[in-house]
């Protein structure tokens, strides 16, 4: 039996006879800037879903290209681009390297089935690709790919119970890289609940997510957004401040998502803390730009060179470089990266970093242990 009030998956607007509507609601199916943003986003290159670079890429130009005065702005960048984030992480990472454990003729016949569900759905012809993707099923149950792709075909032909029965056979061959895609399996999966206006087991199941995955921010954010509408505050606001801080969040999105509202007061107050701290912007630029994570790694890998390892003229290079790399960090000015994807100055920065970033990792990679030279002499 189905609540009398279900939420649309792409926007999160609370809908009577919901479950007609389940993937796309009359409010935002028709929202033509959606189409611009597509076509935006598919014409760049974006990194993983599992990373920031992409999902950040959708929220900047979804913010230049949307009416600001859209009441069901956050949601809809969020979940109205899941498919095409699913598209482009399959080309990527871990999800990519599933086809080279794929041996037999059957796997490689399974594996074009999917493909061809895949672009039967994109196409908007779900019946067609409910059959292919159960084909596919039918010979190799074993990829993770087919069992999410059904489920979002599932999805957008309003069965929202067998999406959610697909998504949780996932768990079984989710492959591990960046994240564990478990916890996308049950991000997923905790969406379904919001849907059906139950954001409890929502939250419950988000838990799982983080959980496996400590770094996946998107699940953190969602985590958030679920325990502000059962009023759990330490939660919403410890995944809230990963989510801004260490993810691809835009405080933008937080302030217009409204599923914040019960605990709006106290994630204003976050959000204000967030701002004017200038470490913090700082770190939240350098992560959007991937910086901040090789910084740290060379930094780490720096410090277990620092002893016992020669030639010491390699580690004076490759210190020399971290201390350039740190100088140009600690110069940078918050306001002039407010606009991270236009700016041809910040793309000349970045590649000069990640180039310094190279050369370091490449000299270090040239000492060795000091015992070895011993040996050798």
């Amino acid at each position: 039996m189905w609540p009398v009030k279900f939420r649309c998956w792409s926007c999160g607007t609370e809908i009577p006879g919901g479950w007609r509507h389940i993937f796309t609601c009359p409010q935002c199916s028709t929202v033509e800037e959606l189409k611009k943003i597509r076509e935006k986003i598919e014409s760049s290159q974006f990194v993983s879903i599992s990373g920031c670079g992409e999902i950040t890429g959708i929220f900047e130009a979804g913010f230049e290209e949307i009416s600001v005065q859209l009441e069901n702005i956050a949601s809809i960048l969020e979940w109205g681009f899941e498919e095409l984030s699913w598209k482009i992480d399959q080309m990527t990472g871990v999800l990519q390297s599933i086809d080279k454990t794929l041996r037999t003729p059957s796997q490689t016949q399974s594996n074009e089935w999917r493909q061809i569900a895949e672009e039967l759905r994109r196409r908007g012809v779900l019946d067609e690709s409910e059959k292919f993707f159960l084909k596919s099923l039918n010979t190799n149950p074993l990829d993770y790919r087919t069992h999410i792709g059904l489920g979002k075909t599932e999805l957008q032909l309003g069965r929202l119970n067998e999406a959610r029965t697909c998504w949780e056979k996932s768990l079984l061959h989710a492959p591990k890289g960046e994240i564990d895609y478990k916890s996308y399996s049950h991000r997923l999966i905790g969406r379904t609940y919001f849907c059906e206006n139950n954001p409890r087991q929502a939250a419950a199941t988000l838990q799982k997510s983080i959980e496996l995955s400590p770094n996946y921010y998107l699940g953190h954010y969602d985590f958030a957004q679920y325990s502000a509408l059962i009023g759990n505050k330490k939660n919403c606001l410890s995944s809230l401040r990963i989510a801004v801080i260490k993810g691809p969040i835009p405080i933008e999105l937080v302030e217009r998502e409204r599923s914040f509202e019960p605990l709006r007061k106290e994630i204003e107050d976050l959000l204000k803390r967030i701002k004017s701290n200038e470490k913090l912007q700082k770190e939240r630029i350098l992560r959007r730009l991937n910086l901040f994570d090789k910084t740290e790694k060379l930094r780490k890998k720096l410090s277990r060179r620092a002893k016992h390892y020669a030639p010491r003229r390699f580690y004076r290079r490759a210190k020399e470089k971290l201390e350039w790399i740190e100088k140009e960090i600690s110069v940078i000015n918050i306001d002039e990266f407010k606009s991270l994807s236009s700016e041809k100055v910040i793309k000349n920065l970045v590649s000069h970093i990640e180039s310094k970033i190279d050369d370091a990792h490449f000299d270090l990679n040239c000492m060795v242990p000091r015992r070895h030279l011993s040996n050798n002499g």
